[in-house]
C-alpha cells in the first residue's frame, strides 16, 4: 500500500506520525516479539524504544509529532520508511481518534493472552517496577475487584484483572474503528510463527523480513528489585518530566536501563495458588464466551479452574 503524494508530503512536513501499524496490547502479551520482529525487517524505520505512549499519555500528545520524532526515532526517520509503534491502547479506546487523526492508514493489532495467565505476569511486572506494594497476588486481585484504588502513580501497572477483559476493550475499540483495520492475535499464533505473522502485516507495505535477518535475542527472565524506590524512580512520569528539559532523549532512555540492569534482581515467580487462579478464571468466563464470539475463535483452553 504505498504513499500518495499527498500522504508523502504531509510525512515530509512532520505533521503527523503517520504510522502504518500500531499495535495496541495487551501487555504482558508477546507484544514486544512482535514488535522486535517487525523491526528487524527492511524498510520499517528502526525505534530508540519499545513502547510509545504517544496517543494515551496527554504530556507526549501535547508536545505533538516532532517531539514524539526526536524521543522514539533519534530525530530522523525517512517518510518512505514503514512505521511501527507500541502503544497500549486497548485499555484506552477513547485515546482512538487521536490515532485515527494521526495515522489514518493505520493497521490496529491486538495481541492477547490467556488472561489468568496474563494477570500473574502482570502482577510480577508490576512488583518488578516498583508500583505494586502488595506482596500477594491474590490480595491484589481482591484489591482491584473490590474498585480500591492507590494513590501510587502509574496506576495502569496495577491493572492486572481489568486488562485481561478484552471482550469489553475490543466491542469499545470496535465502535470506534472499522473491524477490518483492526487483526486481532492469540499468544499461541505468535509463539507458532512470528515471523510469518510480522510478514503478513508487512506484506501491504512492500516490506519483509530478510531471510538472513532476525530479531536479536532479549532474556524474559523474571527478576525482583532490590530497592523499590529505585525502580520506582526508572519508570516514573514525574521524574522523566523533571528532567526532560535537561537531558536527552537517548540519554534518559539509557540511564531508565541502567537503574535496572543495577537494581534488578534475578527471581523466579512462585506458582499461582489454586484459589486465586480459580477465582480469576470464574470472573474471566462471561469475557472469555463473548471473546470467542467476537472474534470467531474456539478459545475453550482458556478456561481454567
Amino acid at each position: 500500500m504505498k504513499l500518495t503524494a499527498q500522504e508523502l508530503k504531509r510525512r515530509e512536513e512532520r505533521a503527523c506520525l503517520d504510522f502504518d501499524i500500531v499495535i495496541a496490547g495487551a501487555k504482558k502479551a508477546g507484544t514486544s516479539t512482535l514488535l522486535n520482529h517487525l523491526l528487524c525487517a527492511s524498510g520499517v524505520a528502526a525505534l530508540h524504544r519499545s513502547e510509545m505512549p504517544y496517543f494515551t499519555e496527554e504530556g507526549e500528545y501535547r508536545r505533538g509529532p516532532e517531539a514524539a520524532i526526536a524521543k522514539y526515532f533519534g530525530g530522523e526517520v525517512s517518510p518512505t520508511e514503514v512505521r511501527v509503534a507500541k502503544d497500549f491502547l486497548l485499555n484506552k479506546p477513547e485515546a482512538m481518534p487521536r490515532v485515527l487523526a494521526d495515522s489514518p492508514r493505520a493497521q490496529i493489532v491486538a495481541v492477547l493472552r490467556e488472561p489468568v495467565s496474563r494477570a500473574y505476569s502482570s502482577f510480577w511486572f508490576a512488583r518488578r517496577r516498583g508500583f505494586e506494594p502488595e506482596s500477594d497476588f491474590a490480595k491484589a486481585v481482591e484489591r482491584e475487584l473490590a474498585g480500591n484504588h492507590l494513590s501510587l502513580p502509574r496506576g495502569d501497572l496495577r491493572e492486572h484483572v481489568r486488562a485481561g477483559e478484552y471482550a469489553d476493550q475490543l466491542e469499545s475499540l470496535f465502535e470506534r474503528i472499522d473491524r477490518d483495520r483492526v487483526r486481532v492475535l492469540l499468544l499461541e499464533d505468535l509463539h507458532a510463527d512470528p515471523r510469518g505473522i510480522a510478514n503478513e502485516l508487512l506484506a501491504p507495505l512492500g516490506a519483509r523480513i530478510p531471510a538472513d535477518v532476525s530479531p536479536a535475542s532479549r532474556s524474559n527472565s523474571s527478576a525482583r528489585p532490590r530497592s523499590t524506590v529505585l525502580a520506582r524512580i526508572g519508570s516514573s512520569p514525574r521524574v522523566r518530566s523533571m528532567v526532560r528539559p535537561f537531558v536527552s532523549p537517548s540519554l534518559r532512555g539509557s540511564a531508565e536501563q541502567l537503574i535496572r540492569r543495577v537494581n534488578d534482581v534475578p527471581f523466579k515467580p512462585p506458582p499461582m495458588e489454586q484459589a486465586a487462579r480459580e477465582r480469576l478464571a470464574a470472573h474471566y468466563e462471561p469475557q472469555i464466551e463473548r471473546l470467542s464470539a467476537l472474534i470467531g475463535r474456539d478459545l475453550d483452553g482458556w478456561k481454567q479452574g
